[in-house]
């Protein structure tokens, strides 16, 4: 994947696009990776997956993060009707 990555990146960066990973997992294994090769934005990365947002940014500060939240309570009911 590294070659094409390596070219629809910059191009796509180059006008203007934010190339995101969509992520429903841990990505931990692969975010050196992705970083290394320009893609460091990941959307979204979801808590109940075992990330620690704060933990990542700090250990990639290029790292741009979408979300974050539990979406498992998304649907809870807060009181606010």
């Amino acid at each position: 994947m590294l070659p094409y990555y390596r070219e629809v990146i910059p191009l796509a960066k180059g006008n203007g696009t934010i190339p995101f990973v969509d992520n429903d997992d841990n990505p931990k294994q692969l975010l050196s990776w992705f970083i290394d090769n320009e893609t460091e934005d990941f959307l979204p990365m979801q808590r109940q997956s075992g990330i620690n947002i704060v933990k990542y940014h700090q250990e990639y500060p290029k790292l741009k993060i979408i979300d974050g939240s539990v979406k498992t309570l998304m649907n809870k009911d807060r009181g606010n009707s």
